[in-house]
């Protein structure tokens, strides 16, 4: 009972694999989004509404989580400056502490997230602070 119980999961899992794969071959709306879903990998939303603080020499950096994440990238940079790669924060975290600012020293940053399979998101806007 149980191997004829297998062979009909199997049975049902083949024939289903068989009508996903003969509706990516058809010509209509419906077989180009299962294609896109199925093929092309889909680009997370961007992290947003970012906030930026200061708490005496270090910078709290927060924004909300964006779904499906793996992880975030925090990129900093500073007037003159292309910016660059700071680090990378675990998608259960939606802050960042960079520490040991310069006062007087104005810091600009940005972040974006990464998927499983490792899709990058546009960055997120632009936030800025100069140190007191």
């Amino acid at each position: 009972m149980k191997n004829l119980t297998y062979k009909m999961l199997h049975l049902c899992a083949l024939l289903l694999l068989l009508l996903v794969c003969s509706a990516c071959f058809q010509e209509d709306d419906n077989a180009d989004h299962l294609r896109s879903l199925l093929f092309e990998p889909q680009i997370p939303f961007a992290p947003e509404n970012l906030q930026l603080t200061q708490q005496g020499q270090d910078l709290i950096l927060q924004w909300d989580a964006v779904g499906e994440t793996r992880y975030y990238h925090v990129h900093q940079s500073e007037p003159g400056n292309s910016g660059f790669f700071r680090h990378t924060i675990n998608y259960e975290t939606t802050e960042s502490r960079i520490r040991n600012v310069v006062s007087g020293q104005t810091y600009f940053f940005y972040v974006t997230s990464v998927t499983l399979s490792g899709t990058f998101s546009d960055p997120s806007e632009t936030v800025e602070i100069t140190v007191q």
